[in-house]
């Protein structure tokens, strides 16, 4: 592995907000990764902190304090933005902390797959993009069903959503 570090958009596309931070962590568990967003709210930044993230680099932030951030995470420590000074920060409940069990839990295929749904994409687009059959994707969506504990499709878009830093809320 020659990867040291990863530098994670929160808004890349095909990106689904804080859910790509849980799904990279469970993936690469031992690399750092910090965030980079243009969303300077302190609930996003709470969120990516306490959901595994190295640090947080508002992308608002000069050269040198985002050397300095990169530099603090090679270093071995966690970079937290002064924009946030609330240091008491509460923790995730554990209805989210579930949550991101669950998510991190899914193959990257069926993670690519429960995305494009929370997108509201049909399972016949999914099919098409991913160059699988409908039939495939179906047999994905019933697993990641299982997997999320949900019954339905528009259970696994919410429970993305409860990530989505566009839409988040403290929970």
């Amino acid at each position: 592995n020659n990867i040291d570090l990863i530098l994670l958009d929160l808004n890349i596309p095909d990106s689904h907000g804080l859910s790509s931070l849980i799904h990279v962590r469970a993936i690469h568990p031992a690399l750092s990764i910090v965030v980079v967003s243009a969303n300077e709210e302190p609930t996003t930044i709470r969120r990516a902190l306490q959901l595994g993230a190295a640090g947080f680099i508002p992308k608002s932030s000069s050269l040198e304090k985002i050397s300095s951030a990169l530099a603090q995470v090679f270093a071995g420590s966690r970079y937290v933005p002064s924009i946030l000074n609330d240091l008491n920060v509460p923790a995730l409940s554990d209805a989210v902390k579930t949550s991101a069990r669950k998510i991190s839990s899914l193959t990257p295929q069926q993670f690519r797959i429960a995305s494009m749904l929370a997108q509201g994409m049909l399972n016949k687009q999914i099919a098409w993009l991913l160059k699988i059959t409908e039939a495939t994707v179906k047999v994905h969506m019933r697993t990641i069903m299982e997997k999320l504990d949900v019954r339905n499709r528009t259970q696994v878009a919410l429970l993305f959503q409860t990530f989505d830093e566009s839409t988040h809320r403290d929970q």
